[in-house]
């Protein structure tokens, strides 16, 4: 990861990343503050605290076991910061024989009070996903259960 400032942002940006890679979602959830505002922008899916950001990233692990983030880039300031990266995984939408592959960039940008995570916004794009696998018959879904 490339990072302009050294900060504490930096810090907070490296154990996000380093989270989801691990498929930790108590670590991801430690990492927001008690009234942070997460959204996933693609999907119009907003979370509020930390106990919904966490349903979130298990809803992630469990439909793309095998999801990463290769951090590609990356800035902080005293109080916000971004990384670009690419996401890639298999989807598995729960009928056999139906997953398929993804390998999409992405942006996070993140904001910080007291060391915790308040706003995290990303942004990455679903008709990429979509030309990478023609054969899906369903429409992207959000990784929460509603």
């Amino acid at each position: 990861m490339h990072v302009i400032h050294a900060t504490a942002v930096d810090d907070v940006l490296q154990r996000w990343a380093d989270a989801w890679n691990a498929h930790d979602s108590d670590g991801i959830r430690a990492l927001f503050a008690p009234d942070c505002v997460y959204e996933d922008v693609t999907y119009g899916v907003v979370c509020r605290g930390p106990g919904e950001v966490r349903a979130f990233a298990e809803g992630v692990f469990k439909r793309i076991p095998d999801f990463t983030i290769d951090v590609k880039h990356g800035f902080a300031t005293a109080r916000r910061g971004a990384l670009e990266y690419v996401m890639s995984g298999t989807r598995e939408p729960g009928e056999p024989g139906r997953s398929w592959s993804f390998s999409v960039r992405g942006v996070t940008v993140v904001e910080l009070r007291d060391g915790l995570i308040v706003r995290n916004s990303d942004y990455w794009d679903a008709a990429t996903v979509a030309r990478q696998n023609t054969a899906v018959a369903a429409p992207l879904t959000p990784f929460m259960d509603t």
